[in-house]
């Protein structure tokens, strides 16, 4: 772990949030692939009710280990008290699946998804998450190695957004959004480029489903004066093309949706390849057979 991890950490086990939060935070900007410091900010967001914000970085966290069953259930928790009672089941069955022997994953799925009773005994008062066991927060010091799952809770109350954190309205992380228009999932987001979008342009946006835009960049490429706006809009393309792709055309899955990013990259570079392999046959040919 990093220095300000360690720090944070520190500061997480003698109660001080406030001061955990900004330690931690600053280990992920040195370090983005910092699992531990994204599992402990998440438990210091809970502490400091930002229920949205800890389940924003433990999505990230899940991300980071997908095998880790601490990871899991820390994020079961976090959708739970953010109001997101059927995906935080399922993190919770993730994590069972991942370590069956986890009491406190057992525990929480039990009290979303209770066990089917025969019809006589089915109580006539459902339990609702509000009604459901409190997890009361762990004493910091007994956070464990991530090869070590304990438990902690998110606060009871209050749910704030960190300034500039993706909303998770839709968690896309669960449901397919693709081809929604809507939020797109985070692996779509942290994309900064797409080479296949910067490449096509008008084929690419045609190709997912923008077909007035892809003729009328064509259309714009030929005119002289004003033909230059075109590469304004293909690097644009290229900047967001990933959540263009997302938002206006139907993906079975984030791979898909990435697959076929790269067979566009890989149809132009066959065909560059070809064209310049040609190209250095003429230029020879004509330089063993010069005119007269």
């Amino acid at each position: 772990m990093s220095t300000e991890c360690d720090q944070g950490l520190e500061a997480l086990k003698q109660g001080n949030v406030n001061a955990a939060i900004p330690l931690l935070e600053q280990a992920i900007q040195v370090d983005p692939n910092d699992f531990n410091a994204h599992l402990y900010l998440g438990a210091a967001y809970s502490q400091a009710d930002r229920a949205n914000d800890a389940v924003t970085i433990l999505t990230q966290s899940v991300h980071l280990q997908p095998s880790n069953a601490q990871a899991r259930f820390n994020l079961g928790i976090a959708l739970q008290k953010a109001g997101w009672v059927n995906e935080a089941a399922t993190a919770f069955e993730q994590a069972l699946t991942l370590q069956p022997d986890y009491p406190q994953a057992q525990q929480a799925l039990s009290v979303l998804r209770p066990p089917q009773v025969p019809q006589a005994q089915v109580p006539t008062q459902v339990i609702s998450p509000q009604q459901a066991p409190q997890y009361t927060p762990i004493n910091p010091q007994g956070y464990a190695p991530p090869q070590q799952p304990n438990s902690y809770a998110p606060p009871q109350q209050g749910y704030g957004q960190a300034p500039g954190a993706p909303n998770y309205a839709n968690l896309a992380m669960y449901q397919n959004t693709s081809g929604m228009n809507s939020d797109v999932p985070l692996e779509i987001a942290a994309c900064k480029w797409n080479w296949a979008s910067f490449l096509w342009s008008w084929i690419w946006l045609i190709g997912h489903g923008m077909v007035w835009q892809g003729i009328g960049l064509l259309v714009l490429s030929f005119i002289p004066i004003i033909s230059i706006a075109s590469l304004g809009i293909s690097i644009y393309l290229g900047i967001k093309g990933h959540e263009i792709a997302w938002k206006n055309r139907r993906f079975d899955s984030v791979e898909q949706c990435f697959a076929i990013q790269r067979k566009y990259v890989q149809v132009w570079c066959i065909i560059f390849g070809v064209f310049f392999v040609l190209g250095l046959i003429a230029v020879m040919m004509i330089g063993m057979n010069p005119p007269r």
